[in-house]
């Protein structure tokens, strides 16, 4: 049975405040939560239908949980057609390690407010194996769960960091790392990878960071975007 607590607790989930102080965050579905279980985060509590918890028994050892019906999980649930399964995972504590960005692709975020969007930007960065993102204050909460479930998952695998995006830039810039900058009056996007091939260090191919909408950047920031870029001429 679902108490009024926790049924407190998860529709608070919904609010940044809230999620940062129980320091958890909710995840719905069956295909999420089945990603949660195979991924290294921790699980707080699983709220679920008899008959999920009956079928997935075996993968819930040491896993607290808690019995729903129907009318407890309308309570609790954004989807309109009910979820069998809603999870509560403890936010992960990502560790900045310098030496595995500069020896792969990185995106750097400014200023995607939408929670959908940024979920669906990090489910792109999964797929192309992009491992760090990096986002300013002015970006959407990842936790966010319009965030999570756009991410299809992804969230589980890739570490996004909030930080101050002019001295990540420039520290990236010091260590030789190649910066791409998307703007509207940018150069093509295939011509500056060529050029960068033959004139950059060779890492350069494989090792770089990208910046979204630098046009709302500070002019500071974007001073470390040497290679400034567009999509289409």
């Amino acid at each position: 049975m679902l108490s009024k607590q926790v049924t407190k607790i998860v529709q608070n989930l919904e609010k940044k405040k809230f999620r940062e102080k129980y320091n958890l965050f909710k995840i719905e579905g069956e295909k999420l939560v089945g990603e949660l279980l195979h991924s290294p985060l921790k699980i707080h509590s699983l709220i679920a239908f008899p008959s999920w918890l009956e079928q997935n028994k075996k993968a819930l050892s040491n896993v607290n949980i808690i019995e729903a019906d129907e009318r407890e999980m309308h309570g609790i649930s954004n989807f309109q057609s009910l979820p069998e399964v809603i999870a509560l995972a403890e936010i992960p504590v990502h560790i900045y390690r310098k030496e595995e960005v500069l020896d792969s692709l990185s995106l750097v975020l400014n200023g995607i407010q939408d929670p959908g969007n940024l979920g669906t930007i990090l489910r792109v960065a999964d797929w192309f194996g992009i491992g760090n993102i990096f986002c300013d204050a002015d970006c959407a909460g990842v936790y966010n769960p319009k965030c999570v479930q756009a991410s299809m998952g992804a969230i589980f695998r890739v570490k996004t960091f909030y930080t101050d995006l002019p001295v990540l830039l420039s520290e990236l810039k010091q260590e030789g790392l190649p910066v791409f900058g998307t703007f509207l009056d940018g150069k093509n996007w295939s011509r500056v990878l060529c050029v960068c091939r033959t004139s950059l260090p060779h890492r350069s191919a494989r090792s770089c960071a990208g910046v979204f909408r630098p046009a709302a950047l500070s002019r500071r920031a974007i001073s470390f975007c040497p290679h400034p870029c567009k999509y289409r001429e």
